[in-house]
């Protein structure tokens, strides 16, 4: 990583990080909707298609929730990787 720790941890807790993870849990919300409300009758495959499209979307949204913490939580693994890679 090309951050401090230090840098890691004020970014989770500022503004900045605030913004995003509003826009991201609204997201989160609309796909659950897709979810749980989805009235439109589709054929099997269509129907099982647009559900697991939805699930992947929802999974990711919940990784991009979580990454502040483990970037903070995980630091000396993740710069650690770096290292090597670079």
């Amino acid at each position: 990583m090309r951050i401090t720790q230090g840098q890691a941890k004020e970014f989770k807790e500022g503004l900045i990080w605030a913004d995003i993870k509003e826009f991201l849990t609204a997201r989160l919300e609309g796909v659950r909707d897709g979810l749980e409300g989805n009235t439109k009758v589709l054929d099997l495959f269509s129907d099982i298609k647009d559900t697991m499209i939805n699930r992947g979307r929802a999974e990711e949204i919940r990784f991009l929730l979580d990454l502040p913490n483990l970037m903070v939580e995980n630091y000396k693994a993740f710069a650690g990787e770096e290292k090597s890679d670079g």
